[in-house]
């Protein structure tokens, strides 16, 4: 080992000037040189080390068989590849370097020892350790993001760069079908456009928007979203992306309406039993009265005529009342397995029995699925419904039924190819009272709401962009 010390020695004031740590070991692990940036790391002198056994020593102790193997392959004549070992300095703390081996040779070729030179990584590791860490915390945030929101990412034109999957289950479209579309896909029709003008001035802006937005899922069916809409800013202080998340409060929505619904229904039911009181009693009085007067005047006659007229007026106020009564007390439904084509069909007749009304062409479902509802309460919705559609195309075109199932549910559709219902009033429809008819009480499709509702259903109205209304009715399918 003379010549070796000796050969270290001349070799000592190299090795203290280059910014690597330097250590060298005899076959036992004893070390025999330390340069100075190695003491320096490990906090000690390099004389302080020197003879004392390098695993030691400096090795924790969770590492030290694989460092000790190292010296093995070395001794055994292996060619090592840098490695990646810890240390532990005179303080206590565990650094973490990269060590470059080659064999230490004595004066005659024989390998007598292992010399490393090792580069500081403890920074890098720790670096590393923190962005793995700050990715996971991220792919924890957005997995819990996921599981309870419905997201959705933006770029600056408004284009869907990113759907999650409770986008996709609650609008109904596959990813495929929302990248690259606007959220116009989703619009119901119900916001002014000055709403959507205002939403998007404040993103465009930098400004985070918050408010409540009916949307319009793929098979027609709405749904609300709370949402929050908040723009990526780039350098230049202008938006390079929105990301958007949404809660879904279609049930907290519809628990306000049913709400609201049920304290108007309260005060119209006191108010419809005043007016079966005090008005159709008497009505049905002057109706009679009329009736015998118009016996004392021959027919044809201008009298007769002109009592005919007040009988009709008489009529259509009786109808007026009888409508108003069935809509604020109307009777629970006699549940039975009903075949859905024969009420279409019953329906379609009293259309045709009616000469106003028989250019209207009524397409049926060859076949239709049996119904758990009450016939004599859903007929009259469904004439209605005809009826509505024929006014809606002046008496003259085609209405198509159309039914689909899924589940324990039917969705019967009625579409028509009248002008379709303006966006400003297609919610407003199911309105009591609202008309837009010169005659009529404005309760028709209300009841129908009632109706459906009783038995658990929905009904809804759509719009489609080439023109003509749509109502989709579902209702429960029977049983067994």
């Amino acid at each position: 080992m003379q010549g070796l010390n000796a050969k270290l020695q001349q070799a000592r004031a190299w090795f203290d000037v280059v910014h690597v740590a330097v250590v060298a070991v005899d076959a036992t692990g004893k070390i025999v040189l330390v340069n100075r940036r190695a003491g320096e790391l490990l906090g000690w002198s390099p004389t302080e080390l020197i003879d004392r056994n390098w695993f030691e020593s400096v090795i924790p102790e969770r590492a030290r068989a694989g460092s000790r193997s190292h010296l093995d392959r070395i001794l055994a004549g292996w060619s090592l590849e840098q490695f990646e070992g810890p240390v532990v300095t005179r303080p206590g703390e565990e650094r973490s370097l990269v060590w470059h081996p080659s064999a230490l040779r004595s004066d005659d070729g024989r390998v007598v020892g292992m010399i490393v030179s090792g580069d500081d990584v403890t920074a890098r590791d720790i670096s590393d350790r923190e962005s793995k860490q700050s990715i996971r915390m991220l792919a924890e945030f957005k997995f819990a993001l996921d599981q309870s929101a419905i997201v959705a990412t933006t770029d600056r034109k408004g284009l869907i760069t990113y759907a999650n999957d409770k986008f996709c289950e609650i609008s109904k479209y596959s990813r495929e079908e929302l990248l690259g579309k606007d959220h116009r896909i989703l619009n119901s029709g119900l916001h002014p456009k000055e709403f959507m003008h205002n939403l998007w001035r404040t993103i465009s802006s930098g400004k985070i928007w918050r408010g409540e937005i009916r949307n319009r899922a793929k098979d027609g069916s709405h749904y609300w979203v709370d949402t929050t809409i908040v723009p990526f800013l780039g350098s230049d202080g202008a938006p390079y992306q929105y990301l958007a998340i949404r809660a879904d409060i279609t049930e907290r929505k519809r628990a306000q309406d049913a709400l609201l619904e049920q304290e108007s229904l309260a005060m119209l039911g006191q108010m419809a039993a005043v007016v079966a009181h005090e008005v159709k009693n008497p009505l049905a009085g002057i109706s009679g009265v009329i009736q015998v007067l118009a016996d004392r005047f021959p027919d044809p006659s201008t009298e007769r005529e002109m009592i005919a007229a007040v009988l009709a007026r008489t009529e259509s106020l009786n109808k007026m009342i009888e409508d108003l009564l069935v809509f604020a007390r109307p009777r629970a439904p006699k549940i039975a397995r009903v075949d859905l084509l024969f009420l279409l069909r019953e329906a379609k007749s009293l259309l045709a029995d009616d000469p106003n009304h028989r250019e209207v062409v009524v397409e049926l479902p060859n076949d239709a699925p049996a119904l758990w509802v009450d016939p004599d309460l859903l007929q009259p919705v469904f004439f209605n419904l005809f009826l509505n559609a024929s006014q809606a195309m002046k008496s003259r075109g085609r209405i198509r039924v159309s039914t689909s199932s899924w589940n324990d549910a039917c969705r019967i559709a009625f579409a028509d190819d009248g002008p379709g219902i303006p966006a400003e009033i297609r919610e407003k429809v199911f309105d009591p009272f609202f008309t837009t008819k010169h005659r009529g009480t404005g309760l028709g499709l209300a009841i129908a709401k009632r109706v459906i509702g009783a038995h658990g259903g929905e009904i809804a109205v759509d719009c489609p962009p080439d023109g003509g209304t749509t109502f989709l009715v579902t209702l429960p399918l029977a049983r067994g």
